[in-house]
């Protein structure tokens, strides 16, 4: 990784596995870091660790951003925080999700997979562009975007539609709890995720704004929230054959930090990378550019609703 002195990143759900890892590894390279997280506790207790682990870290490279991407107000907050702290910010890294679990929604009725994968992280992007658009016309400036995706998008159903923002609420009309069904509703707004750092990038480019948005499958890495699907009798085997966090922060890290993307803009601006960097073809749905266009507006039409801007 390069010297990242004088950047500034934000990276979501940064005070556990592939997140803190992320945080880590931009901090001890120089960035100063905003660990976005719910939980204050939970986030100082993260820092805590890395603190410990890296004794020559500065006391100001991290610190922890209140951030609730289930709650639109909360995302707000902390935008404006961050805006008003800093008049600069390099590093976006969408990373924090609500994985494959039971159907849980938000005040707002939305279910939890598409409220905090996309529609939280989708407020927080629109709130912070004027600080990224900011930071991408200064001089030698190097602004990228990256969403935490991931290869169940394969398994998103054919016939996934976004063309209204009623329709972001469940995209999958299914409201049971068995594990076909959780996966469908994880696998879609991954999707999601997908299709909005393409328009991101097809948008910043007809902007002629240089900004750089890349969506990563990080691979099958032995977190937490991954490993909470299988019985206990399972895990010690999986976690012999699955990544390990710093392995599975890795392409991400790669498409925020490495030099070689912003040499090959054309290359990586707008695509889906898998470990450890490679671009890969995510599939004709996740191609879809009136697909990604639906997304864009109707959650823009929704977050206007949620959250008029003021």
């Amino acid at each position: 990784m390069p010297d990242l002195k004088g950047r500034v990143a934000l990276v979501t759900g940064g005070n556990k596995g592939i997140g803190l890892t992320t945080v880590e590894q931009l901090a001890t390279h120089g960035a100063k870091v905003y660990m976005g997280a719910r939980s204050e506790d939970k986030a100082n207790e993260a820092i805590k660790k890395l603190r410990s682990a890296n004794p020559s870290l500065d006391d100001n490279a991290i610190t922890w951003l209140p951030l609730d991407l289930a709650n639109p107000a909360s995302v707000v907050a902390a935008a404006e925080k961050i805006s008003s702290a800093e008049s600069r910010l390099d590093i976006l890294i969408n990373n924090a999700a609500f994985t494959v679990g039971k159907l849980e929604l938000s005040a707002d009725g939305i279910d939890s997979s598409m409220g905090v994968n996309h529609i939280g992280h989708f407020i927080l992007v629109d709130r912070l562009l004027p600080l990224l658009k900011k930071t991408a016309s200064q001089t030698d400036a190097d602004v990228r975007v990256v969403t935490l995706s991931s290869m169940m998008i394969s398994q998103a159903p054919a016939t996934t539609r976004f063309d209204t923002p009623e329709s972001l609420y469940n995209p999958t009309g299914l409201r049971d709890n068995g594990i076909i069904s959780m996966m469908k509703r994880y696998s879609v707004s991954k999707l999601a995720n997908t299709l909005f750092a393409s328009e991101l990038q097809r948008r910043m480019d007809s902007e002629g704004v240089p900004i750089i948005s890349i969506s990563v499958h990080p691979g099958a890495v032995a977190t937490d929230g991954g490993m909470g699907l299988f019985p206990n009798f399972m895990k010690p085997l999986l976690k012999i054959a699955m990544s390990t966090p710093l392995q599975g922060a890795t392409t991400q890290l790669f498409a925020a930090t490495a030099a070689e993307v912003r040499k090959q803009k054309e290359k990586y601006g707008g695509k889906y990378l898998v470990p450890y960097g490679k671009v890969k073809e995510p599939g004709a749905l996740a191609t879809s550019e009136k697909l990604a266009g639906e997304l864009w507006e109707s959650t823009n039409e929704l977050v206007g609703k949620l959250l008029p801007k003021s």
